[in-house]
């Protein structure tokens, strides 16, 4: 939802006009236009399609045979008001610590009461049955939240074994969930002190002050109330005409707003304390964030992804602080230095020389922001050298998922996608509401083609899509997908990759870090190629992924090292691991072999 909506002075810029050049190759590659959402295949033709043999990727999707019938409301596709422009995420726990990931699914609402007593939105809670189908507690897990859903994070906040659920909510008061480890949960929110009424989107868990204990960011968009509501109605100012079209409100015409910090405090509950740590000093309107160590120093970093605005990159003093260095290292900004519409973001190592990146998926028009880590001291965009700028050009991304597909050592991407509104499409059929998403194949080099359209029906699905979070969920060994569409049901995009490498799964078990290893950093050599991956609680858009580092190997039987470097320092290491096994490795003790039922 970048300034170029509104405003064209950056259309002749030199970089405009290499998008413009770009612009048939991207129309010819993105393979979404020209249809329309009810073109998209059906479920059931979906399920039926068997993987190509010859097949690099290979994904289907299988929500209804998976007994997953949930959809997502949000509003209008027409969007009369910017709250509906946006959506919830996925987010993937395993909630009942059976060692399979079970799925939460935050949901939105309607404004029109007929439509909302049709649909009756509200959230849902999947528990997986370990067999590839799963079941609905969301009335037994008391978990049936009710409201217009931002987004999920999922994380062991009180470091008992459990993990609770933090809830964003775009109108509304945020929410915690506290796991009971009985199967059920309860709303613990007024008494941890974390029920922020800002518009929230994305979140994530993080240990800024390496005391053990998980604290909580909060990405927040632009001020929502009724006011603000009437006074974005389509048509009603500059900022609400889009290329000659009647549109919601754009960002432009909203002001930022505060992001939240809340530490934990240990006993239940938190301390909001972004203004201590030097946040928000500019306002940004937070979509999507993510934190990561960038700079390898032991200490987790944040980068915030703003829309039509500089992004911000925090890194962390080592004393309780943050200091803003997008702009410094190079990443607050988009391609060609003009501010991007900028919404998930994740980050790992695309070219595995030990340092991650960071991936940023923005507005239509505009390339994915693919900073490469230059060894901590900046960043480089290479969106568009690597590969992923030019089919990525037209389509308006929303959620990232960086995984290894394939299991060749190197880390893929998937981009989930769909425009802000049905309203363009009419008189600009580029801007199409629903899209096909994109899937980017690593040659292991950090350059990246896009094979979308030649790996299953699941791919082929066109829809709005908006969160999107990767998980083993049935156990096999490669990742899985799961992605929200607005107006829609959800896709389950089960990997069915024919051809794949050997693997190896981590289950990180903290006993002095913060649990479940979040912030740890893992290390495997095996056949002559070296692996990284952070541990991330809070990704994507909105979303959050499956937190057991899954590793490809190739061709490799064995791991020669496997290496956890734990957030508060300790080192684990482990040679000779065999591939296609799961081991769970507890901080400071040793490792076994878990096999799953």
């Amino acid at each position: 939802m970048p300034t170029c909506r509104t405003l064209c002075c950056s259309m002749f810029t030199a970089t405009r006009r290499t998008m413009l050049i770009l612009l048939p190759l991207a129309l010819a590659l993105a393979g979404c236009q020209g249809k329309s959402a009810g073109e998209a295949p059906s479920s059931d033709q979906a399920s039926e399609s068997a993987p190509a043999p010859d097949a690099a990727m290979w994904f289907t999707n299988v929500a209804p045979e998976a007994g997953i019938n949930w959809r997502c409301a949000y509003g209008t596709d027409e969007t009369d008001y910017i709250l509906e422009t946006t959506g919830p995420g996925p987010a993937w726990l395993d909630y009942d610590n059976d060692g399979d990931m079970d799925l939460f699914l935050l949901n939105g609402s309607h404004f029109n009461p007929d439509t909302l007593a049709k649909y009756r939105p509200r959230s849902a809670f999947y528990r997986n049955n370990g067999d590839g189908t799963f079941t609905d507690v969301t009335d037994s897990a008391r978990v049936g939240f009710v409201g217009w859903g931002g987004g999920t994070l999922a994380a062991d906040f009180d470091k008992d074994g459990w993990v609770d659920l933090y809830l964003t909510n775009s109108f509304g008061k945020n929410v915690l969930y506290r796991n009971n480890g009985d199967g059920t949960f309860s709303d613990v929110t007024n008494r941890a002190g974390v029920g922020d009424t800002l518009y929230g989107t994305s979140a994530c868990a993080l240990d800024f002050n390496r005391d053990g204990l998980l604290d909580i960011f909060v990405a927040n968009y632009v001020p929502y109330d009724t006011s603000a509501a009437v006074a974005g109605k389509p048509g009603t100012s500059r900022y609400t005409i889009v290329r000659g079209v009647p549109m919601s409100m754009a960002p432009e015409g909203y002001p930022g707003v505060p992001d939240r910090l809340y530490r934990n405090n240990g006993d239940g509950t938190f301390t909001e304390v972004s203004a201590q740590a030097g946040m928000n000093k500019i306002l940004g309107r937070g979509l999507g964030t993510v934190s990561l160590d960038y700079n390898e120093d032991g200490w987790p970093d944040l980068y915030v992804t703003n829309d039509a605005m500089q992004n911000f990159l925090y890194r962390n003093n080592r004393d309780g602080t943050f200091t803003d260095v997008a702009l410094a290292l190079g990443t607050a900004y988009g391609e060609g230095g003009i501010p991007a519409g900028s919404m998930g973001v994740t980050a790992g190592d695309l070219d595995n020389d030990g340092w991650s990146e960071i991936i940023v998926a923005n507005y239509e028009d505009q390339t994915p922001s693919v900073y490469f880590n230059v060894q901590g001291r900046f960043f480089a965009d290479r969106g568009v050298s690597s590969g992923i700028g030019g089919p990525s050009l037209i389509p308006l991304q929303w959620g990232v998922v960086l995984a290894d597909f394939n299991l060749d050592g190197a880390k893929d991407l998937y981009f989930a996608g769909g425009h802000v509104s049905s309203r363009l499409e009419v008189r600009y059929p580029h801007s199409r509401f629903a899209q096909r998403n994109l899937l980017f194949i690593n040659d292991g080099r950090g350059k990246f083609r896009e094979i979308g359209q030649e790996s299953g029906p699941g791919m082929a699905i066109i829809l709005g899509s908006r969160g999107a979070a990767g998980a083993d969920y049935d156990n096999d060994g490669d990742v899985d997908i799961a992605v929200t569409q607005k107006s829609a049901p959800l896709s389950l995009l089960r990997n069915d990759t024919p051809r794949r490498g050997n693997w190896l799964r981590l289950v990180l078990q903290s006993t002095k870090s913060a649990p479940n290893g979040v912030g740890a950093r893992v290390r495997v050599s095996a056949g002559g190629l070296r692996q990284v991956s952070e541990v991330h609680a809070g990704s994507s858009y909105a979303s959050t992924e499956d937190v057991r580092p899954l590793f490809g190997l190739g061709s490799a039987a064995v791991a020669d090292t496997v290496e956890i470097r734990w957030p508060l320092g300790h080192v684990d290491l482990l040679t000779r691991v065999p591939a296609n096994r799961t081991i769970r490795v507890t901080e400071g003790v040793g490792h076994e072999a878990i096999t799953y039922p």
